[in-house]
């Protein structure tokens, strides 16, 4: 997921983001644009004031400045630039969406959850416990039985661990669909961030070449990192 902010109206050498705190330890979790212009770490500072950022520029803004930031969760555009040795900014755009694509290939794929978010999930539950799509559970907010009759969801109680849902009170409930309300994601293994570069790769060939049908040899090496993590998971 990549996080796309607006400032504009701004004059003097600083601008404040209201309500998000960027990350100001690694600079390559966001770009800053000036005017369409990607501007170099050393053209800005961040600083994070309670949940505020406040940018400070090398060069004053003026009042019909427009600065656009783009916010990294998982995968990097600076890192994806790198591995596909592009030293310019007009592909940009095109490569932010090459890249949210490959970090939900690899998501799908290995039913990590790069990134932390809320998801809300129908699980079929056929015995006491199930496991919803993307892990590692943080916390979950609620587990509903959906009636299709009238089409009510009723609260329940359960427990859970990093994969599954377990229902408590039923040890043998009947085949149902549930509406879960859980957060996963955070910590995931290093490999697959190699494995959505690669992905990324073959998204950036297969669009250079305009042939969909193109071998995806990363693709398949990105399987393989991927398997030996659902090995360790499942």
């Amino acid at each position: 997921m990549i996080k796309k902010h607006l400032l504009s109206g701004n004059s003097g050498y600083s601008a404040t983001l209201i309500g998000f705190a960027l990350n100001t330890t690694d600079l390559e979790q966001q770009d800053i644009y000036q005017n369409g212009r990607l501007l170099a770490v050393n053209q800005y500072a961040l600083e994070v004031v309670g949940s505020d950022t406040v940018i400070t520029f090398v060069s004053a803004l003026t009042i019909f400045d427009k600065v656009e930031i783009y916010e990294y969760v998982a995968l990097t555009l600076s890192q994806l630039k790198r591995q596909l040795k592009i030293f310019h900014d007009t592909e940009d755009q095109i490569l932010r969406d090459i890249l949210e694509a490959a970090v939900a290939y690899v998501e799908d794929y290995s039913s990590i959850a790069m990134y932390s978010r809320e998801i809300t999930q129908m699980v079929d539950f056929q015995n006491q416990q199930e496991r919803v799509t993307y892990h590692p559970v943080t916390t979950v907010t609620s587990v509903k039985k959906y009636d299709p009759e009238d089409n009510s969801k009723t609260d329940v109680d359960f427990t859970h661990n990093d994969i599954y849902i377990y229902l408590v009170g039923d040890s043998n409930p009947e085949p149902a669909k549930y509406e879960i309300v859980y957060t996963a994601g955070g910590e995931y293994p290093v490999m697959l961030r190699r494995a959505a570069l690669m992905v990324a790769t073959d998204f950036h060939e297969e669009r250079e070449s305009g042939d969909g049908f193109l071998k995806a040899r990363a693709r398949n090496a990105a399987h393989r990192l991927m398997d030996q993590v659902r090995q360790q998971t499942f």
